[in-house]
């Protein structure tokens, strides 16, 4: 069982972690863009890759544009250190 107080660690860990990643999804310029648009293979949507640094470590995100409802959303797909380094063709 946890304790109340590694319950409450947990949620706010948790919530300052999305809205970080929230921050850095929301800052991406063309300056960030490395690749896209891709079908994706296995729903329908479009596939964008980007790339960002972090206390000096390149981060890998990639962004799914899709409808819902008749209204274009976005999903963050992958939000991880880079395994291997990517081009930025409007740097």
């Amino acid at each position: 069982m946890i304790l109340s107080i590694d319950k409450y660690r947990l949620t706010i860990n948790q919530l300052i972690t999305i809205y970080i990643l929230k921050l850095y999804i929301m800052s991406l310029s063309l300056t960030n863009y490395a690749d896209g648009p891709k079908k994706d293979l296995d729903k329908p949507g479009e596939l964008w890759e980007f790339g960002t640094e972090i206390s000096g470590c390149e981060i890998y995100i990639k962004l799914k544009i899709t409808e819902i409802d008749g209204e274009k959303i976005v999903k963050c797909i992958s939000f991880h250190e880079a395994d291997r380094p990517l081009n930025y063709p409007f740097r």
